[in-house]
């Protein structure tokens, strides 16, 4: 939440940060961390949800407990005019699902986006994996349950692509 706890952060080795709600809220906080620890240093994520009444992409802030009432877009923009090496977009409605990510999202917003993204929410499969990178410009993709639960009661295993399985992700 402020540029002493991130340089005690970085200062430990970690080589980057990732910041959410305090940004969000703050966006001269991204300049701050920005100008003194440079930007590849510095990642935001943000959550997002669709209003299904205005089918609108909405921010969220603590949890996905309060929304942040600023446009998306001009939000994906600000980011980066204040200096975010990176943007991390976690779907929540996608989040924990297993039913592939929110690429109607990224559809909507992939000309806004020029640092390099990575998207949380959704993957089930290997095939969702390689169709993200397949189709947008991504360096990154959650996959948190589909390394995690397994069989057909989902029980919890962590569990990690065997050589055969990274293979096929590449090469798709």
């Amino acid at each position: 939440k402020n540029i002493e706890d991130v340089i005690k952060i970085l200062n430990l080795g970690v080589e980057k940060i990732s910041l959410s709600s305090g940004a969000l809220e703050d966006l001269k906080l991204i300049n701050k961390i920005a100008r003194k620890v440079g930007s590849q240093s510095l990642a935001v994520c943000i959550d997002v949800k669709l209003n299904s009444s205005n089918k609108n992409f909405e921010i969220y802030l603590y949890n996905g407990t309060k929304i942040l009432k600023k446009n998306l877009k001009d939000m994906l923009l600000s980011l980066q005019d204040e200096g975010a090496g990176e943007v991390i977009i976690n779907s929540i409605d996608k989040d924990g699902t297993m039913k592939g990510y929110d690429l109607e999202f990224l559809e909507k917003f992939k000309s806004q986006i020029k640092i390099p993204c990575t998207l949380i929410g959704g993957a089930g499969s290997y095939d969702n994996i390689s169709k993200l990178f397949k189709g947008f410009k991504v360096i990154g993709a959650g996959c948190g349950s589909l390394f995690i639960y397994k069989g057909i009661h989902k029980a919890v295993l962590i569990n990690y692509p065997n050589l055969k399985d990274k293979l096929k992700i590449i090469e798709q």
